[in-house]
Parts: C-alpha cells; structure tokens; sequence
C-alpha cells in the first residue's frame, strides 16, 4: 500500500515498499491516481524501479489540482508478468490555492449608461470563494478601470458611469482565503442611444446694430446622429 510523504498544490509524492517478487526480480511498476471527489482514475508508468536507500520505492505524481483528495496504488512487474494492484493509499489533499478566474459572466441588462452582470461561483480550489472583485471601463484594454468588492453571497453588479452609445467592458475575479484568482475574459455591453449632451455656451462672432451671429460646439450625439 502507497503512502503520501509530501504535497504542494498540484502535486504529491508517494512511497512503496516493493512486495514479494516469487522467483523473478521486480524491474518496474505503475500507478493508479483516484480523484476521490470526481471518482475518476488514470494510470501513469510504466516506470524503471530504482529502490532509494530506505528500500523504499519514491515517485512524484503531477498536474493535480488544488484543494482536491487523491487516493493512489501501485502494482509492479517482473518478467513473470503485472501483479494485482495494490490497496489505496489512504486519501491525501493537495493544499488549497486561490480560485479559478470567473470565466462565465454574462450581461443581463443594459441602460444608455450602465449594465448589469452576473457570473458562475468558480471552482474554489479547496477554499470556499468569500469575495469578488468586478471591474469595468469604456477601453477593453482596462488601464482606467472602475472597481467594486462583491460579497460571496452575490453573483451580480451593476457597472455604471459609461458613456451612451459605447461600449463597456467588464471582467471579474474571485478570492478565498488563499487570495485572489485571475480576471477571467472581460465582456462587453453595449450601451443604449440617449438624448444628445447639453450643448457648450455659445459665443458671438459677429454682432451687428439689429443682429448676432452665434456658434457653438457640437455636442455629442448620444449614439444618434443630431
């Protein structure tokens, strides 16, 4: 039976002792990986059998994910044949990190200045998420951004203070105790056409005894040609 000596967050080491070899020396072994979780197995080797001095058998196993329990067995190989597996290791967790980025958020509703969004709790990573941080802006290359903390019991925001006829973007990112995730892929809205804006002062640029010639600078149109 395998046992767990050592873990981080996407890997563990496990070590075997090698088990009666009938006759034939042991050259090699395998591994079975059980995410308990998810009930899925993979297997990894076969490998060269290389003893340390302990007697024991070592070898790291990567590519897992955070905050998930494994289980592992081994079987070795002689030139007889493939023996049985053994039983699991007892199940080991992988430490905790941040959560996955917040890659579902859709937009809900649109209005000529703002829209609303929501988003999909991310995988936590073994942590339960407590936070998200949402941030939008009128430039998808998000250097001048507006920000809002989001409590972990809600999963929408309204994002406010855009120009009508625009484009807004919008991405969000979830924290647990470990820290924050990454952004995940913004979204866009497009905002809703308006009245155009209040025209500047105007100003005389030519006066006569019985008239004024004004002119002014044409103000925005909202999304709509004046």
């Amino acid at each position: 039976q395998p046992s767990i000596v050592e873990g981080t967050r996407w890997s563990i080491i496990i070590r075997f002792a090698l088990g009666v070899d009938n006759g034939s020396p042991i050259t090699d072994y395998s591994l079975r990986v059980e995410d308990v979780e998810a009930g899925a197995t993979w297997d990894l080797g076969p490998w060269e059998l290389v003893l340390d001095t302990d007697g024991h058998q070592y070898q790291g196993i990567h590519h897992l994910r955070p905050g998930k329990a494994y289980r592992v067995c081994a079987r070795t190989i002689n030139a007889e044949g493939i023996s049985e597996w053994s039983e699991n290791s007892t199940a080991f967790y992988t430490e905790p990190a941040p959560p996955d980025p917040v890659a579902e958020v859709n937009v809900e509703d649109t209005s000529s200045t703002s829209f609303e969004i929501s988003w999909e709790v991310p995988y936590g990573h073994g942590e339960s998420v407590t936070e998200y941080w949402v941030q939008w802006c009128a430039e998808e290359n998000f250097r001048v951004v507006k920000e809002l903390k989001v409590p972990a019991s809600e999963t929408t925001a309204v994002c406010d203070g855009l120009t009508p006829g625009t484009t807004g973007f919008a991405r969000v990112a979830a924290a647990n105790k470990c820290g924050y995730g990454a952004f995940g892929p913004p979204v866009d809205a497009d905002m809703k056409d308006d009245v155009p804006q209040c025209p500047q002062r105007p100003r005389a640029i030519e006066v006569g005894p019985i008239h004024a010639k004004l002119s002014w600078m044409l103000p925005y149109d909202c999304g709509e040609k004046i």
